[in-house]
């Protein structure tokens, strides 16, 4: 039979709508399962993108006190460690803080807490001794150990270098002073030891002489500040100045003290509890006496007949011993 006649008798006219009714069962499921499928992947996706994004943290105020520092002394420390950070100082309650988030403040709090430790207290003793015969043999060797290696162990029961303590009993050497004073690892402390020489002045007023006392400060000053490195050692910039009254100088019948000035500056670093020593800074002064016969040495114009004077020269020279011990 012809492919017409089968049409006609309705048996490929059925073959060719099962297939098409196939077709389409089988796009339906396609795009049922398969075309949905593939839409919803990219929704899902960007999802797991936005959740990983960091949310927006809060900023919040965070203070911490201070157990050791000063707020004055931890501001450069502060810019340090966060130099944009705006910080919050209260002298008052001896407090920093900081507006920022909880993450931030996590890694600033532990560095402030490291740093505010307490400081180191230091105990500088200073003893000064005077020789008064600087020919002296055994003065001249100490001086040479001084420029060389001064062995701190060879000391008396007072603590002082063998050939001081000889100068000493042998009336050669004179512990001027000895003073102690206590400061904190980097603070200045200052030692004044000395006298106050009185001079005076007069200025004529309405024709009326008036006259004043001055007074004018002398003898030995030092400035030291000791600071404590992290392996228990000790610097000391040491700022030493002596005055002294060298001679009297006379003006319009007054009397004005001349002075005499010595200053030197260094640093050294030293072990807690050992001593250093410095010298060298010699004093000569020049000391006038005049001698004469009672009444006929105040005679005018024959009166220096009756006079004799001594001129006696002094040179002396000062010994310094100084002590770091940290407490």
């Amino acid at each position: 039979m012809s492919p017409i006649g089968l049409w006609k008798n309705g048996w490929l006219k059925q073959g060719f709508c099962d297939v098409l009714k196939l077709i389409i069962v089988i796009l339906g499921f396609v795009m049922l399962f398969g075309f949905n499928k593939v839409i919803a992947i990219q929704p899902i996706v960007d999802y797991q993108s936005m959740t990983k994004k960091d949310p927006v943290k809060p900023v919040v105020l965070n203070m911490i006190s201070l157990r050791h520092r000063r707020v004055s002394d931890i501001q450069s420390f502060l810019r340090s460690i966060c130099m944009e950070c705006e910080w919050i100082l209260d002298d008052h309650a001896q407090r920093v803080g900081l507006q920022t988030t909880q993450v931030k403040w996590d890694k600033l709090r532990p560095q402030i807490r490291q740093y505010d430790q307490r400081i180191p207290l230091i105990q500088i003793v200073v003893e000064v001794v005077e020789v008064v015969d600087v020919n002296d043999a055994t003065y001249r060797h100490f001086l040479s150990e001084l420029s060389g290696a001064y062995d701190s162990k060879k000391v008396s029961k007072d603590g002082l270098p063998l050939n001081v303590q000889y100068l000493i009993e042998s009336g050669k050497a004179a512990l001027v002073s000895t003073p102690r004073i206590l400061t904190q690892s980097g603070q200045l402390a200052t030692i004044r030891i000395g006298d106050r020489v009185p001079y005076t002045t007069i200025q004529v007023s309405a024709g009326a002489n008036m006259s004043n006392v001055n007074y004018m400060d002398t003898g030995i000053s030092l400035k030291i500040k000791p600071v404590v490195q992290r392996n228990r050692r000790i610097d000391m910039d040491i700022d030493f100045s002596y005055q002294t009254v060298n001679g009297w100088r006379r003006h319009q019948s007054q009397q004005y003290p001349m002075l005499a000035n010595r200053s030197t500056r260094l640093r050294v670093n030293t072990k807690s509890g050992v001593p250093i020593m410095f010298a060298g800074l010699l004093d000569s002064t020049q000391h006038e006496q005049i001698q004469k016969v009672p009444l006929l040495g105040d005679l005018p114009l024959i009166g220096v007949l009756f006079q004799s004077k001594k001129t006696t020269r002094r040179q002396s020279d000062l010994l310094y011993r100084i002590t770091p011990t940290i407490q």
